[in-house]
């Protein structure tokens, strides 16, 4: 992670410098707009994203907690006609 972070700001380190220079500065301001798009493009978004994390996450957690408290034969059907067959064919009562 910090390798990341060093590599990030020496990238804005050099942007910064690239634009002190008076030639290149034409060749920067593109890339520095583009960089300022992206943050503000994402900051705009960042909360729907997040909302939809901590949804995602509840509804794991919840159907792992239902999963856990609720026999096998309630949560999958197919058990029970499984077991029906087994003592020999199933009934419309108990589908």
């Amino acid at each position: 992670m910090s390798t990341i972070l060093m590599w990030g700001a020496g990238f804005i380190l050099l942007i910064i410098l690239l634009d002190k220079l008076p030639g290149v500065r034409y060749l920067v301001q593109p890339i520095i707009q583009l960089i300022t798009f992206l943050v503000s493009t994402f900051s705009e978004n960042v909360g729907a994203w997040i909302v939809a994390l901590i949804k995602s996450v509840w509804k794991a957690h919840s159907v792992m907690a239902v999963h856990l408290v609720k026999p096998r034969d309630e949560l999958d059907p197919t058990e029970r006609i499984k077991d029906a067959n087994k003592r020999g064919g199933i009934s419309s009562k108990e589908i």
